[in-house]
């Protein structure tokens, strides 16, 4: 997946953060699982769906808008990316759709 550098950069820059909390929580003794996964919870495991769910949720009322689910999210970046002149099948492989339908 192609990505701006900027996004490239907040993503080393959080990579950094889990490197110094996994060191952090290795020297007091505590566990750290490498799950593999970019966003984790403190633990090192993924983040369970439902969280992330409740927490776009939560986040938007405090916000003001209108309701809004994480499909729509993912809906709204490929309408992003299309405006952007990009590909259809970069679209459809981003979307992890078998058709381009």
């Amino acid at each position: 997946m192609a990505l701006d550098q900027y996004t490239v950069r907040v993503l080393r820059q959080h990579r950094e953060r889990q490197h110094q909390r996994h060191a952090t929580r290795s020297a007091s003794g505590k566990l750290w699982q490498d799950s593999g996964y970019v966003f984790t919870g403190p633990d090192g495991m993924p983040i369970h769906p439902g969280y992330l769910t409740q927490r776009l949720r939560l986040l938007v009322g405090r916000a003001g808008l209108p309701p809004i689910r994480l499909h729509d999210l993912r809906h709204g970046a490929a309408t992003l990316a299309r405006a952007a002149d990009a590909d259809l099948k970069a679209v459809q492989d981003q979307l992890g759709h078998a058709t381009i339908n």
